[in-house]
């Protein structure tokens, strides 16, 4: 037979009302509970009530503490559709794919490896834009890049254009190793 401890017969002032009996320890905040505890203290309250009765008790404390965007995620994945749970569930873990945006230096060997008209380029960029993902640079930072690989000292005379073929190969070894 289990020895069991008598009730304490004098409880000082200073102790919580609710008292473990056989330890004479003051319990716990909910919230500094183990899983354990939470599921033992939890029991009876689960066995009284359906899940609909709890999901929506629930929803609506979770409305009135100001954390209304949770209660609609329980009140979305308690209410609808069976599968809705698992699809809510399997969006949230999956990772999302970041979009990484082209840098001004890739749009520009974009613009010159697909010989692209500013028109067109302009249009690409409004497309990807109306689907989400603005992932090009605006034109004007284009134009702004592919001025820096521009040769230095340039001369343009009405008939010709003539770059020395030093500052020429100057250039192209910079924007190479950048």
């Amino acid at each position: 037979m289990p020895k069991t401890r008598s009730k304490p017969k004098f409880f000082p002032f200073f102790l919580n009302a609710e008292i473990h009996i056989l330890g004479c320890r003051p319990s716990k905040a909910f919230e500094e509970c183990s899983a354990v505890i939470k599921h033992r203290k939890t029991a009876e309250l689960r066995g009284e009530r359906s899940t609909e009765e709890l999901s929506f008790a629930t929803s609506i404390k979770l409305s009135e503490s100001g954390n209304t965007d949770a209660a609609r995620l329980l009140t979305e994945a308690t209410t609808t559709t069976p599968t809705r749970a698992s699809k809510i569930l399997k969006t949230w873990i999956t990772p999302k794919q970041e979009i990484s945006s082209y840098s001004t230096e890739e749009a520009v060997a974009q613009i010159v490896s697909l010989n692209l008209t500013r028109a067109q380029y302009v249009q690409l960029r409004n497309g990807s834009r109306e689907h989400g993902h603005d992932i090009y640079p605006p034109y004007y930072k284009v134009l702004e890049a592919k001025k820096q690989f521009y040769p230095r000292s340039i001369s343009i005379p009405e008939q010709k254009c003539e770059v020395p073929l030093q500052n020429l190969l100057v250039e192209t070894c910079r924007s190479i190793i950048k």
